[in-house]
């Protein structure tokens, strides 16, 4: 469950999903692009702007929260199967062999920028 204000990217629902466990997050923010059909959505009750971390919240709805946490108690093979698809999804878009070289290449260029020379992406 990552029914949270705000989220930047959702890492939590992304290491969830990596060990087949489907999540349960809020709409809005990146959470419906990494939920899609893989887990359930619940909506925000009320947007507003934050304004000390200059973004925008929503309050998560306690009332869906609790309807999904039964639906999902009472649905365990469509447990199973959103939890299939979320982690084969997080395999097939985030694994180590899709993800390792982005990075390395950002550390060669982070570091020649400042000057330092690593073959991170040798």
């Amino acid at each position: 469950l990552n029914a949270t204000y705000g989220e930047g990217f959702g890492l939590p629902i992304v290491e969830a999903g990596a060990c087949g466990t489907p999540s349960i997050a809020t709409a809005f923010s990146s959470m419906p692009d990494l939920i899609k059909d893989r887990g359930w959505l619940v909506t925000g009750e009320l947007a507003y702007c934050q304004q000390a971390l200059s973004n925008w919240q929503t309050v998560p709805s306690i009332e869906e929260i609790m309807e999904t946490l039964r639906e999902v108690y009472d649905r365990p093979d469509e447990v199973s199967r959103r939890g299939q698809a979320m982690r084969d999804w997080v395999r097939q878009n985030l694994g180590w062999d899709k993800i390792a070289g982005q990075w390395l290449r950002l550390l060669d260029s982070v570091a020649a920028d400042v000057g330092v020379k690593f073959p991170f992406a040798a």
